[in-house]
């Protein structure tokens, strides 16, 4: 018996001693930490390739530059053309100083400064900031920009020696100029090298509603776009929640799926090609005009972190949306071929933005193929031609359209491929309407409800 207590005693000293040893250890020795992940929600995961990744320097290029030789000519360059190349690189060689409010500008000195020349113009296809111009590196500013200073499009021409002059135009309010330093030369040599140029006609009579259509008739080459599922469809709806946990699906009747977490909702079309994201926990208040216009760059951050891009992509701003609409901008962010935009929903990257938040989006997670295959060279409809079209629609007036340009019109996919269709955009302010015709027989393949034909 006595045995047994000395026992149990031994065995009692010897764990108290083991856990007085442990606790020691504990106490004293700094243990290797292992890190532990955050919960890896649908939004912090990445679902493109880097490569698919655009910056404000390659979306924000002129959609194209204007020629003003004097005596009412004009010529038009487009992205990937020698001599809008040669344009944008005058720009680097440019610096542009002491921007201010222009008063002056109207009706009389635009026509003057287009039809005497010799005058660049570089026109964009979006209303941006001055400032994002700066940052991106497209122009070269040492004076100070105020954050509403925004452009649609700018003029540039000499006035005397190495000096230039730059305006800068974005609505009747907002018209600014300023002073540039750039030689003379190199303005010269890209009129000279440009002086075959096909000539392009004015058409309106003001300062804000005005553009340019081809005298004689243009040739564009057919193409076809390889298309392909780059994006996996349920990653991509994923992506825009941040616990995918707490969303539910409801399909509807015609096939297609909604997906929701109560704050964001994603529509995805039965056959899985079109992808609708909208935000609605946004409220619709108009933007301040003196706040800092982050717009531009807001859309762009959120394409490239759903999706990105394939290919040459230009912004576009869409200025064909209804008046009850109009609290919110949208940019789309359009495949560029041959220097001409290709249009359609499997085609475009369409943001809309409310306050500089992004609101909504449309795109396809499937992506056209970042080499097309040429087809054909194709003979278009002159803008004289053009013109006609418009004046014998019923829905359109000439004296309210204000712009028309030449774009690719992407049809369906079959196969794996796509053909772009060539066609001219007629846009039309007002009641705010867009009109598209085929730029080869004439035919109106936008109908009044909106739809588009001839895309099989």
């Amino acid at each position: 018996m006595i045995v047994k207590e000395k026992l149990k005693t031994l065995l009692l000293t010897v764990l108290v001693v083991t856990s007085l040893l442990f606790s020691l250890g504990i106490w004293s020795i700094t243990p290797q930490y292992e890190a532990i992940d955050g919960p890896q929600f649908a939004s912090n995961v990445a679902i493109s390739d880097p490569s698919f990744e655009r910056s404000l320097h390659n979306v924000l290029g002129p959609r194209s530059i204007y020629l003003h030789r004097g005596e009412d000519k004009h010529q038009v360059l487009f992205p990937g053309q020698s001599g809008y190349e040669t344009g944008m690189e005058l720009l680097t060689l440019a610096t542009f100083f002491d921007i201010k409010l222009e008063t002056s500008f109207q009706d009389a000195e635009w026509r003057k400064l287009t039809g005497d020349g010799p005058s660049l113009q570089f026109d964009f296809d979006a209303v941006v900031p001055i400032t994002l111009l700066n940052e991106s590196e497209l122009l070269h500013f040492t004076s100070r920009l105020e954050p509403f200073m925004n452009v649609k499009t700018f003029y540039l021409y000499p006035n005397g020696g190495n000096e230039f002059r730059a305006v800068f135009v974005a609505n009747a309010d907002m018209i600014y100029s300023a002073n540039v330093v750039l030689p003379r030369d190199p303005f010269n040599r890209l009129f000279e090298a440009e002086k075959s140029a096909p000539l392009y006609k004015l058409y309106g009579s003001s300062l804000l509603r005005h553009f340019y259509l081809p005298i004689k008739r243009p040739k564009v080459y057919s193409y076809s776009l390889d298309v392909n599922r780059v994006i996996d469809t349920e990653r991509l709806v994923d992506s825009f929640f941040l616990d995918k946990s707490l969303t539910r699906r409801v399909v509807e009747r015609e096939g297609s799926e909604i997906v929701t977490d109560g704050n964001r909702v994603v529509r995805i079309d039965k056959l899985g090609q079109l992808i609708q994201y909208r935000n609605l926990s946004l409220e619709e208040t108009r933007f301040n005009q003196l706040e800092e216009d982050t717009g531009i760059t807001n859309s762009l951050d959120f394409a490239n972190a759903h999706g990105g891009f394939m290919g040459t992509v230009m912004i576009h701003q869409v200025r064909t949306i209804r008046p009850s609409e109009m609290v919110g901008r949208q940019f789309e962010f359009r495949p560029n071929v041959e220097g001409l935009s290709v249009i359609g929903d499997l085609s475009s990257v369409a943001v809309q933005v409310v306050n500089n938040d992004v609101a909504a989006m449309r795109r396809s997670p499937l992506m056209t193929g970042a080499k097309p295959v040429r087809g054909p060279l194709i003979e278009t409809l002159s803008g004289s031609e053009v013109i006609e079209l418009v004046e014998r629609n019923a829905l359109l007036k000439t004296s309210r359209v204000t712009d028309v340009y030449q774009a690719y019109l992407m049809g369906d996919e079959r196969r794996n491929h796509a053909q772009l269709r060539p066609v001219w955009v007629v846009e039309q302010a007002g009641d705010y309407r867009e009109a598209i015709f085929d730029a080869v027989t004439g035919e109106e393949l936008r109908t009044e409800e909106g739809m588009i034909r001839g895309l099989e």
